[in-house]
C-alpha cells in the first residue's frame, strides 16, 4: 500500500484532526490489525519495500498521539 510507504501526509493528519476521538480510535485500533498482516506479507515476499512495517508502526504512533491529544483536550 503506498500509504504505508510513506507514512501519513498533512493532509491525511489534517483529516485525522478533524474526526471525533471515536473515528480516530477506530482508526487506530484498523492500523494496529495491519501492522501483523503487513509482517506476514513481507515474509511471503509480498512486498519489496522492507521499510512498509517500520512505516505502518509510525503512522500507529502518529494517530496514536492525536488521539491522545483530543482526548486531553476533551477532559
Amino acid at each position: 500500500e503506498v500509504l504505508a510507504q510513506l507514512g501519513l501526509k498533512r493532509e491525511e493528519l489534517q483529516e485525522v484532526k478533524g474526526k471525533t476521538i471515536e473515528e480516530v480510535a477506530k482508526t487506530v485500533q484498523e492500523k494496529r490489525n495491519q501492522i501483523p498482516l503487513l509482517r506476514l506479507e513481507l515474509k511471503m515476499g509480498k512486498h519489496g519495500n522492507l521499510r512498509i512495517v517500520k512505516n505502518a508502526r509510525r503512522e500507529l504512533a502518529q494517530l496514536q498521539t492525536m488521539l491522545n491529544e483530543k482526548e486531553r483536550k476533551d477532559a
